[in-house]
């Protein structure tokens, strides 16, 4: 597995954004088998990107478009996904430990067998088409607001809500 290098990834989403707007210069990002340590993705615009069986430690997506992307079979540890927009992205088979999800939006995203362990998830909404395998262990979520219909099949931790979680979470199916 390769590492990536900051400047390099800076350089490949500006090339991200060009190929997004229909210009030659610009190619669509993507990247397998890479290990990214502390990249600093916030504030791009990532739509369709490609990312696979890859490594992202300490990594900031704060307010990042990740919408149609492909994620899959990806360790996501101690990153930052606050307020970023994740919508029809494949993420299937990618884990999420120690994140910080807050305020972020998971829409129609196909997270079959993925997993959240330890993560803030306050105000985190995960909207989804059709029930998927996920699993959420030992997440922080004071004052949630979740939108999940995942929450069933979860190993979600719902001790602090008492006997009915389902009366504390919103969940919705489209």
């Amino acid at each position: 597995i390769d590492e990536a290098d900051s400047d390099e990834i800076t350089v490949k989403c500006a090339k991200h954004i060009l190929w997004l707007y229909g210009d030659d210069a610009g190619e669509c990002m993507k990247m397998s088998e890479t290990t990214f340590c502390n990249i600093d993705f916030s504030g791009w615009n990532l739509n369709s990107a490609e990312f696979e069986n890859s490594y992202f430690v300490n990594c900031n997506f704060k307010n990042t478009e990740l919408n149609f992307a492909t994620m899959k079979d990806c360790v996501f540890e101690n990153c930052n996904f606050e307020h970023a927009t994740i919508e029809e992205s494949n993420l299937a088979n990618s884990s999420f430990t120690n994140c910080t999800l807050q305020m972020a939006v998971f829409t129609h995203c196909d997270l079959e067998n993925s997993t959240i362990q330890n993560c803030q998830l306050r105000s985190a909404n995960f909207l989804k088409k059709k029930k998927k395998k996920m699993n959420k262990q030992s997440c922080s979520d004071d004052e949630i607001s979740e939108k999940a219909n995942y929450v069933s099949k979860s190993k979600y931790d719902f001790s602090k809500y008492g006997d009915r979680p389902e009366e504390d979470l919103s969940i919705e199916e489209n």
